[in-house]
């Protein structure tokens, strides 16, 4: 592509002329070929954080361990088979995007059914963990910003679906402890910090905890904290031992 530019020096008029090459298609490939082996590094590594939280961190926040570790081993499977459907420019389709996001979204989704309903209220992550940012990148390195702020928004929107806060979890109940969904919860006394007769919440779900190999609950408070108004604080009471 040329361009004529005209400059004046004097009283002499000299003519330039500048030979400006576009940017092949290709030469803007290879450029992107560094990114699409970085999303690959970086998929890899997030399975095998989200199979580390899954062992040592967030196992607890399971319902469905098992079924977890299903999901886990479909991530791996998915992220070798992009990794070699990603590495050929020619297989980089928006058919395939679309479909690595919707696998994303719905192994995303199956938190729901896998973990206990305030898994999040602890700190568990989603059974994808980072992975699900995987499709996020690769839309962006396909076609641009745009699309990635797209995709980013619908894993966003999935990720908020899953938020679950307001619960609360007792742990470490005697074996025998005749507990169940739907009773009413009240501070013992014992201990001497809370006096007796307190109400704490009711019981949604009594489950056994995988870790203690005890019977656990999950609590609905009595409070919802968010709307709190009025508060009395109590400053002393008389503790009564039986």
């Amino acid at each position: 592509m040329n361009f004529v530019v005209r400059t004046a020096a004097a009283s002499q008029c000299r003519l330039e002329i500048v030979t400006v090459t576009a940017t092949s298609a290709g030469a803007q490939r290879s450029s992107s070929e560094p990114l699409w082996r970085a999303l690959a590094v970086f998929r890899f590594a997030s399975v095998g954080y989200a199979a580390l939280r899954l062992a040592f961190i967030d196992g607890a926040e399971y319902e469905r361990l098992d079924w977890a570790w299903v999901a886990i081993a479909a991530m791996a499977a998915w992220t070798a088979g992009t990794t070699v459907a990603y590495a050929r420019p020619d297989r980089r389709s928006r058919l395939l995007l679309g479909a690595d996001l919707a696998v994303t979204v719905g192994l995303l989704l199956s938190t729901a059914v896998l973990q206990y309903p305030s898994a999040s209220a602890h700190g568990a992550l989603p059974v994808t963990a980072t992975w699900m940012a995987g499709p996020v990148v690769a839309w962006a390195v396909r076609y641009g910003r745009r699309g990635g702020a797209a995709v980013a928004l619908v894993i966003a929107c999935c990720d908020f679906v899953l938020e679950r806060d307001g619960l609360s979890r007792i742990r470490y109940l005697a074996r025998e402890a005749d507990i169940r969904a739907g009773d009413r919860v009240y501070s013992s006394g014992y201990g001497g910090i809370y006096p007796e007769g307190l109400f704490i919440g009711t019981v949604l779900e009594v489950y056994g905890d995988p870790l203690t190999q005890t019977p656990a609950a999950y609590i609905e408070p009595g409070v919802n904290f968010n709307q709190l108004r009025d508060v009395m604080i109590i400053l002393e009471f008389n503790f009564i031992f039986d």
